[in-house]
């Protein structure tokens, strides 16, 4: 259900306004204030989808605006319509400064002024919906371990503020969907989500893409351009791989987060957007900034509250959860009905080191989709997708963050057994006469370990 907040001082126009527009909308709730104070506590409570407020509320000629700059503060998102019968030619001003989406005289007909409204109450609706469609398009979080259920704790703890998140984490590990889960679940839903990869764009170029350039600045680009923080005015800029902005790209972010200001390139006019900045960054940021590469009073800026991910060989509870996601979606897209994965190609998958991480996983599922003719993936469609070729893990190597001794112990050990069957191609007679144990106690270890022999044939 949509919610509406109506400012209005004048308690008879408010009570016209009740009886004549707002009585007739259905699926709305409507909030009605009567003071820029009862205004900002509403604001405090729920973030609205419309506002409709007067310019001038009781004796403060500026009360409409204050209600604006609190609302583009607290609910960025949110359609702002001005009912007033004063003050027009400001209105008209922050009409063109975008800071309102209309402006209604107060002295109009009930039927237009009502038909005005129901214009933006169903265009609210449209940017909802189409929200709600940009988050389902935009993944499913899985979190069954432990760590990424502390990430989305994490999440629903910042996601409504406006503070400036850093999200770190190997490539793949998939902190562009953290970066829109956030956006999606936060007051700017129904605006732009505007992601820009810092390392995708040659440096000097970089400051063009995202804060624009007059006609001339630049060098082969376009004449003039906006840049991206125009485009997500309102909404959230992901800034990618932030890490790898040039300094000058640095010393312009640390001055729009200071106050909302950039210049584009060749200009000396400044213009102020109000968007929220979520940055990732696969380096060791702390380091970057040590080294001199980062800007350290950015670093303070942008890193407010960091968000860490962990590579998927870490979070073993996910993979499986994981797997089942992706065999779900590639069965929709697909038209498939497959059931899942057979338990040798389970192991394999229980047994590979995953370098790149989630994306990874879904790019080999995909390729095993693609090839596989039977009821559920099996072993061959896996090694057909590339998995399980001989010397994967050994390529990979041993590495463990584990701090857990028995644990880190476990993870050696099944490390240590894989490469062995994937020498002896899952002979496990030959695998324990090279490692030197009795062939009952290797598959007594296997078994354990939950790794499977077959797979490795």
């Amino acid at each position: 259900m949509l919610t509406i907040l109506s400012v209005e001082d004048d308690l008879g126009y408010a009570k016209e306004l009740k009886k004549r527009v707002w009585n007739r909308f259905e699926n709305a709730r409507v909030v009605e204030a009567h003071s820029v104070e009862e205004a900002e506590r509403e604001l405090e409570v729920a973030a609205p989808d419309l506002v409709v407020s007067d310019i001038v509320l009781g004796k403060d000629e500026d009360g409409g605006v204050k209600v604006v700059t609190h609302v583009r503060a607290r609910a960025p998102g949110a359609r702002i319509v001005t009912l007033s019968g004063r003050a027009r030619e400001f209105a008209q001003g922050m009409l063109a400064e975008r800071r309102i989406d209309d402006y209604i005289l107060k002295g109009t007909e009930w039927e237009e002024i009502r038909a005005r409204l129901e214009y933006h109450v169903e265009a609210c609706r449209r940017e909802r919906a189409a929200a709600d469609l940009r988050r389902d398009a935009a993944g499913v979080l899985v979190a069954e371990d432990a760590s990424m259920k502390e990430v989305v704790k994490r999440m629903s703890d910042v996601a409504k503020r406006d503070t400036a998140v850093l999200i770190l984490g190997e490539h793949g590990s998939g902190k562009e969907l953290v970066a829109r889960q956030i956006h999606f679940a936060s007051t700017r839903a129904t605006r732009s989500f505007v992601p820009v990869n810092c390392a995708g764009v040659r440096g000097d170029h970089l400051a063009s893409e995202i804060f624009g350039h007059t006609r001339g600045a630049v060098t082969n680009a376009p004449p003039e351009r906006d840049g991206r923080l125009i485009q997500a005015d309102g909404g959230t800029l992901f800034l990618d791989e932030v890490t790898e902005a040039t300094p000058e790209v640095q010393s312009r972010l640390l001055r729009l987060l200071l106050d909302g200001t950039f210049e584009p390139i060749g200009s000396t006019v400044a213009h102020h957007v109000n968007v929220r900045i979520v940055s990732a960054s696969t380096r060791d940021i702390e380091r970057e900034v040590a080294e001199g590469r980062f800007r350290e009073d950015l670093f303070y800026r942008v890193g407010v509250f960091p968000i860490r991910l962990k590579p998927l060989c870490e979070r073993a509870a996910d993979l499986p959860a994981l797997v089942r996601h992706f065999v779900g979606q590639f069965n929709r897209s697909m038209g498939r009905c497959l059931t899942g994965v057979s338990a040798e190609a389970e192991a394999l998958l229980e047994a590979h080191a995953w370098p790149g991480n989630v994306r990874e996983l879904k790019t080999v599922l995909e390729r095993a989709f693609l090839v596989e003719t039977g009821s559920e993936l099996g072993l061959g469609s896996l090694k057909a997708a590339g998995l399980g070729k001989k010397g994967a893990a050994s390529e990979a190597g041993f590495t463990s963050k584990n701090r857990d001794w028995n644990e880190a112990r476990d993870e050696y050990e099944r490390h240590f057994l894989v490469l062995a069957l994937e020498r002896n191609r899952g002979d496990t007679s030959k695998a324990a006469k090279e490692v030197g144990l009795p062939l009952r106690t290797l598959q007594d270890r296997l078994k354990r370990l939950k790794v499977v022999a077959r797979a490795f044939k």
